[in-house]
């Protein structure tokens, strides 16, 4: 009678969720990051390069 009672209420819940759903209409969506609209602060008056050079010199 216990197995019975719970295959009832987990057939109950899968038929609940699956009539809920998670939301939306099932099309995906891709959220993309913001706009960096300020230079790193690190990276002042710096090309790319000089900035990794003097990166692996403080790691040294």
């Amino acid at each position: 009678m216990k197995k019975f009672a719970w295959l009832w209420m987990a057939a109950l819940c899968f038929t609940t969720l699956s009539f809920t759903g998670c939301g939306g209409s099932g099309d995906t969506q891709v959220i993309e990051a913001p706009a960096v609209e300020e230079e790193d602060e690190a990276m002042a008056g710096m090309t790319e390069e000089e900035y990794d050079a003097e990166m692996e010199k403080s790691m040294q």
